[in-house]
């Protein structure tokens, strides 16, 4: 309902969650950077990548986000659509909350992305695929497995709506 009725607020979607990380749909897994991009992953600024054999200082001392060398070329970077430039951009660790570069992002629907290595692939954002799933657990269905009234379940979401950030 919340999806169907847009009651979510687009501004957090995009700026604060994964979901206009696009999902390749020969895999059903994220869209990489260096599939599209090529290349190693992005620099960060705001997270230290430590060196192999670099010592991690005292978890009392950390100011900023750690993570080893290793465990961020398997990270990598992702991809999202922007509808602005009708393009691909990568999205990186860094890129989030206020640090987001997430703009125009394509929430719903497909797109083709043209690969490196030449070949185009359908993707389509976390968002439509979730918003495509939570479209079978109408209120009806809900009160069905879960026992709450389905009244109770559309009053608390729409109550949920009219406090943004409030909730988690």
């Amino acid at each position: 309902m919340i999806l169907r009725e847009k009651l979510y607020d687009l501004a957090y979607v995009r700026q604060w969650t994964d979901l206009p990380i696009l999902v390749r749909m020969d895999t059903l897994k994220y869209l990489r950077a260096k599939e599209v991009f090529g290349g190693p992953p992005a620099a960060l600024t705001q997270t230290r990548v430590l060196k192999a054999g670099e010592r991690e200082p005292p978890a009392a001392a950390h100011s900023e986000m750690i993570v080893p060398e290793a465990l961020r070329q398997d990270w990598g970077d992702f991809v999202w659509w922007d509808r602005a430039s009708n393009s691909p951009k990568v999205l990186t660790r860094d890129m989030v909350g206020k640090n987001s570069t997430v703009g125009d992002a394509l929430l719903e629907g497909a797109v083709e992305v043209t690969l490196a290595d030449g070949k185009n692939v359908r993707c389509r954002p976390v968002f439509d695929l979730v918003r495509e799933y939570a479209a079978h657990f109408d209120p009806k269905t809900v009160e069905e497995l879960t026992w709450a009234p389905a009244a109770a379940v559309e009053a608390l979401a729409r109550d949920l709506a009219k406090s943004p950030g409030t909730t988690l």
